[in-house]
């Protein structure tokens, strides 16, 4: 039997060597129960958002900040700031929740939850830094009460008019922090229904048809996540099942799911 300490330190170790501040850490979980669990309104929001029918992958996104070895711990931890409707803008260590398999596909059930690190490797160190500070600036600002004012860009083109700029969810979060630093992204509304005004002009309003207007945030983790600028530096997960610490360098985007990628690859 694995100790969970053992497991912790060896993937700490691998997150210390191969990633940076600065870098942006996805926590991907793949729970057929967690999915069914969703409302039909959220399941067709998902289609909008760009989602394939047989994706049931819900994301977290966070920014990688610092590595920290607590008084009286041999561990050298990593954190990363994030948002959660529990606690609001936070820093905490990477625990093992983000990163820990209850098994992998046992017949028909999926319950596997995958960190994969990106990075923009054409970002400037100080770039990085500024953007890390300018997440850690926003520390204990509050979870928005709603994230449903995104569906009015998704659905009619119109802007997020809900957005409060002094809330945060986990994507909005990270989005303005790239905005903070110069980094812009494109539209993507691909996937919106036939009526949505911004399929006729080509931008949701109060946006330009360059880029999106962070006022008005409306994009998520998925669609950084398939940003071409952005490399995957390291895919982990902890297997329970087998006590086997997978970890793949550099791998490919979707390299977790081999449908997804072909799928999202076209």
């Amino acid at each position: 039997m694995v100790s969970h300490s053992l497991v912790r330190h060896q993937v700490y170790e691998i997150i210390e060597d191969l990633t940076r501040p600065g870098d942006v850490c996805f926590f991907i979980t793949e729970d057929l129960n967690c999915f069914n669990k969703l409302s039909n309104f959220q399941k067709w929001n998902r289609t909008w958002l760009g989602f394939a029918a047989n994706d049931i992958s819900i994301w977290h996104v966070g920014i990688l900040s610092k590595f920290e070895k607590k008084p009286k711990s041999s561990q050298i931890r990593p954190y990363f700031i994030h948002s959660t409707r529990e606690c609001g803008v936070t820093e905490q260590h990477v625990s093992p929740e983000y990163f820990t398999s209850k098994n992998i596909e046992n017949g028909k059930e999926v319950c596997r939850t995958i960190m994969e690190v990106l990075r923009d490797e054409d970002l400037a160190e100080d770039q990085n830094r500024a953007l890390v500070d300018f997440c850690r600036s926003q520390l204990g600002k509050p979870f928005p009460k709603s994230i449903l004012g995104e569906s009015l860009t998704y659905l009619l083109g119109l802007p997020n008019f809900i957005n409060h700029l002094d809330e945060f969810s986990c994507h909005s979060l990270v989005f303005v922090a790239f905005d903070h630093i110069g980094v812009a992204f494109p539209h993507h509304l691909e996937y919106c229904p036939w009526f949505n005004l911004a399929r006729a002009i080509g931008h949701p309003l109060g946006h330009s048809k360059e880029c999106v207007n962070q006022r008005f945030a409306y994009l998520r983790d998925q669609h950084l996540y398939r940003d071409p600028r952005f490399k995957c530096v390291v895919s982990l997960t902890y297997n329970q099942q087998d006590e086997q610490i997978l970890v793949n360098e550099n791998p490919s985007k979707y390299s977790w799911n081999v449908s997804l990628a072909n799928k999202y690859r076209n």
